[in-house]
């Protein structure tokens, strides 16, 4: 398959899974899963251990194939976990879907990566690749939270930083977007709550 096939289908996955999330949150909202208290208790028991688990997968795969924008799921694990659970499962989902990004670059090259992103997003940042100082020009993208992560994760695994490097820099820099993300997006949508309620 080529990688302009490759790339349609996941833009085709990416407007399913974004009309998938909305639906999603028009149906919970009808029920009261992410306004009422008692309806997302009942939700997370019927669920139980697999509730958290599927979350995280989902987090890992929209991570590797960008299928659901991060910014819809990562407040939804927060109001439906919970802020600090809500957090933690994103955390441990982000992480290991952008190590998976590393090593999945690092072993099919740049053919993947194009595959998996727009041509706009690859051409505008391939170039940092031959900076000098790429290990901190990672460093800095990572800690600023509106950068492209996943495909900066893909263009480290082209690059030659290290996997004990770059696990480091996603380790400590992905708590800090992740708590921007969290709780940044649950006081928004907190406030359109109680602007449509009042």
């Amino acid at each position: 398959m080529s990688s302009q096939r490759i790339r349609d289908l996941v833009n085709a996955l990416g407007i399913i899974g974004t009309i998938a999330t909305v639906i999603f949150l028009w149906y919970a909202f009808k029920i009261g899963l992410l306004t009422n208290e008692e309806v997302m208790k009942d939700f997370l028991n019927q669920a139980g251990v697999w509730g958290p688990l599927v979350f995280i997968f989902i987090q890992i795969v929209q991570v590797v194939i960008p299928i659901v924008p991060g910014a819809i799921t990562i407040p939804v694990g927060a109001i439906i976990f919970g802020d600090w659970l809500g957090c933690v499962y994103n955390y441990v989902g982000i992480v290991i879907g952008s190590l998976i990004n590393f090593c999945l670059a690092r072993q099919y090259g740049k053919p993947l990566v194009k595959a998996l992103t727009s041509e706009k997003t690859y051409d505008k940042y391939i170039g940092y690749l031959e900076h000098k100082n790429f290990g901190k020009v990672f460093l800095g993208f990572m800690i600023w939270p509106f950068s492209p992560d996943d495909f900066l994760c893909y263009l480290a695994g082209l690059s030659a930083m290290t996997w004990k490097s770059y696990a480091l820099i996603i380790l400590t820099t992905k708590t800090w977007s992740i708590y921007i993300y969290t709780y940044g997006t649950v006081a928004i949508l907190d406030l359109v709550q109680k602007l449509l309620g009042g």
